[in-house]
C-alpha cells in the first residue's frame, strides 16, 4: 500500500462519536477523510500513485519536487493547463521552475542543475516555498482527479 505523507497540513484529533438513528430514515454513510479519498484515487489512477510515491521520497529536493510538477503539468496539458484548472497561477509556476533549477537560488544540494546560464530570475522561491508550492499543486490536482473520477464512475463515495 502507498502512504500519503502530506504531513505539513494534516492534523489528527480524537473524538468519541455515535450514531443517532431516526425510525424510518436511512442511516447516513460515513464520509471518507481527505487522505482516504486520495489513497483510494491512487488505486485507480497511476499518475496519482506516481505523485504520492514520489512525494514520499527522501530527500525531498528539487529533483523530487520537479518530477511531481512534471506529472501534474503533463496531465493538464502544460503550464497554461495548470493555470486554467485553477491549480496555480502561471507566474507562480515560473517562480518555481526558475528557482528550483538554479543552485544560485536554492543551493547546490537542492537545485536540479549544477550550472545555469545567465543570472537568477527576478522573482524566486526558497526551498520551503518551493516545497509548499508543489504540495499545494499536488493536493489541488489530486482533488480534481478525485472529483473527475467520481463523475466518470471510476470511484464511489
Amino acid at each position: 500500500h502507498l502512504q500519503a505523507c502530506f504531513e505539513e497540513h494534516i492534523s489528527v484529533r480524537a473524538r468519541m462519536g455515535g450514531t443517532i438513528s431516526v425510525v424510518g430514515a436511512a442511516p447516513e454513510k460515513p464520509q471518507r477523510s481527505l487522505v482516504q479519498r486520495l489513497l483510494k484515487l491512487t488505486e485507480v489512477d497511476s499518475q496519482a500513485a506516481e505523485v504520492v510515491e514520489t512525494w514520499n521520497r527522501s530527500p525531498r529536493d528539487g529533483h523530487v519536487l520537479y518530477k511531481i510538477y512534471e506529472v501534474v503539468r503533463d496531465s493538464l496539458g502544460g503550464d497554461k493547463g495548470i493555470a486554467n484548472a485553477g491549480i496555480a497561477e502561471e507566474n507562480e509556476v515560473r517562480r518555481f521552475t526558475g528557482s528550483v533549477n538554479r543552485p544560485d537560488v536554492v543551493g547546490s544540494s537542492f537545485a536540479r542543475h549544477a550550472r545555469r546560464p545567465g543570472g537568477p530570475p527576478k522573482h524566486t522561491m526558497t526551498e520551503a516555498e518551493a516545497t509548499s508550492f508543489v504540495q499545494a499543486v499536488a493536493e489541488k490536482w489530486m482533488r480534481k482527479l478525485y472529483n473527475d473520477a467520481l463523475e466518470a464512475g471510476k470511484l464511489s463515495e
